[in-house]
């Protein structure tokens, strides 16, 4: 991560906050995909109405991606985080929920819910989460819900 500017993004990429959804496909597959399946099968129903935040190499390739959905109550929903495995361990997806938490603290966003995968739970206790449900599957897939609050800016 930026230490110095928590606005400029990482390892010289180009950040972008609202991605095209089919833009970060590819590498949602790639990261979280079940074996056997097609890009396709990563699409969510409600793409269209996210907002989708990548980083991107100078060549525009998409290395970090995540998906933010308004949900009641004053919350958003983050879904659908990957970091391509050559870009991994480097701050990534720690920046670019930073940036997504604050352009929803920004629009006045409340707070902030996920649901983390078995093993992933402390990369998003460290992001200031908490574990807000019982841990359950998905597909064979083990996820917990997580959440913590928005502060707007000063």
């Amino acid at each position: 991560m930026n230490a110095h500017n928590p606005t400029t993004p990482p390892a010289g990429l180009v950040y972008q906050a609202h991605l095209d959804p089919s833009a970060i496909l590819a590498l949602r597959w790639q990261m979280l995909g079940a074996p056997g399946t097609t890009p396709a099968a990563c699409r969510l129903a409600d793409d269209g109405a996210g907002a989708h935040h990548g980083l991107l190499t100078p060549e525009g390739l998409v290395v970090c991606c995540l998906s933010v959905f308004n949900r009641p109550q004053g919350l958003v929903q983050i879904r659908k985080v990957a970091t391509h495995p050559a870009w991994q361990r480097r701050g990534l997806g720690a920046w670019l929920m930073g940036q997504a938490m604050a352009e929803a603290a920004g629009q006045g966003r409340l707070g902030v819910w996920l649901n983390a995968r078995a093993g992933a739970e402390g990369f998003y206790q460290k992001l200031g989460f908490h574990q807000a449900g019982e841990p359950y599957l998905e597909g064979g897939v083990g996820f917990v819900r997580m959440a913590r609050a928005l502060q707007r800016p000063a």
